[in-house]
């Protein structure tokens, strides 16, 4: 039966429904399958036109309407388009019309906006700000920035793919020098109503390429909610070895010079992870503050 007012798409304004059939899709999850489908006649042809033909519009496509409409009736095409909420089509305050860039075209907008909000600690919800896509239309009339949806998924390719980096990087520093040939330091905040801490890992190998900025041969390996309540030289070591395991590490054969403080809990999670390790005690709790000329006691002698 035809699609209600309040449901239907723009494009349906044009054409009339005649009955109902069936459809064999040749692709997707209903390949091969018989399945119903609503049949659909242009009202701007004539009967007695060749192009008068009728539509399948099946699991509410309707690409075989537009695809009509652009080639016999291109007025009605291009309004419909305006009038879709999913349309590229934009018209601007003078009358143009602008058809936006499709995903893959503005891909590598999406991302320097990502890095944009990351970098200079904003929200995503800044995508949906009418100034700041105001304002974003003055410099590409072309681009929208990304939603939160899909920058959040972007984050997590952009994720993907430092690591790869990093993996080839450590790769290559490893073939170059041997084992152990990375520093780690690492450290735990806690706020003041003590409920969450938060423990950063960081590594820091030497490494000949010019292609490797400084931030990425000192990368943060994570910076996560501390999983458990109480911070013992146990479930500091189960936290390290679970960033060194993100790169494919370990502290026995690659770390040379782990940089923690000198609390006895740290000292106890390298008696675990290792039985031989220089602990370099910092001068305060700051993770990169000054450290010691001296290197703290040997662990595990």
């Amino acid at each position: 039966m035809p699609l209600s007012q309040k449901s239907a798409a723009p494009v349906y304004l044009y054409f009339e429904h005649v009955g109902e059939g069936s459809h064999v899709p040749l692709r997707g999850k209903y390949r091969g399958i018989c399945r119903p489908c609503q049949l659909w006649r242009c009202k701007l042809c004539s009967p007695t036109d060749s192009n008068d033909t009728v539509y399948k519009v099946f699991e509410g496509s309707t690409g075989g309407l537009l695809k009509h409409l652009k080639r016999y009736h291109k007025a009605e095409h291009q309004r419909a388009r305006l009038a879709s909420t999913h349309s590229r089509l934009r018209v601007a305050a003078d009358g143009t019309i602008t058809e936006l860039y499709t995903f893959e075209e503005a891909l590598e907008k999406h991302i320097s906006f990502v890095l944009f909000v990351v970098l200079d600690v904003k929200h995503f919800q800044l995508s949906r700000s009418e100034a700041f896509r105001t304002y974003s239309s003055t410099l590409d009339p072309r681009y929208v920035p990304s939603s939160r949806a899909t920058s959040a998924k972007l984050m997590l390719v952009i994720k993907a793919l430092m690591f790869s980096k990093l993996f080839m990087a450590l790769h290559q520093a490893k073939t170059a020098f041997g084992d152990p040939f990375a520093g780690l330091q690492s450290d735990i905040w806690s706020p003041k109503d003590n409920k969450t801490s938060y423990v950063c890992t960081r590594l820091s190998f030497v490494h000949t390429s010019e292609d490797l900025s400084k931030s990425e041969v000192t990368p943060i390996l994570g910076f996560d909610e501390f999983p458990e309540n109480r911070h013992t030289g146990s479930a500091i070591s189960r936290q390290l070895k679970k960033s060194l395991q993100a790169v494919k590490l370990d502290m026995e054969t690659s770390i040379t010079l782990p940089t923690l403080d000198g609390a006895a809990n740290n000292k106890r999670a390298f008696k675990i992870m290792k039985k031989r390790v220089k602990l370099v005690e910092m001068v305060s709790r700051v993770l990169f503050g000054f450290w010691n000329e001296q290197a703290g006691e040997e662990v595990g002698s």
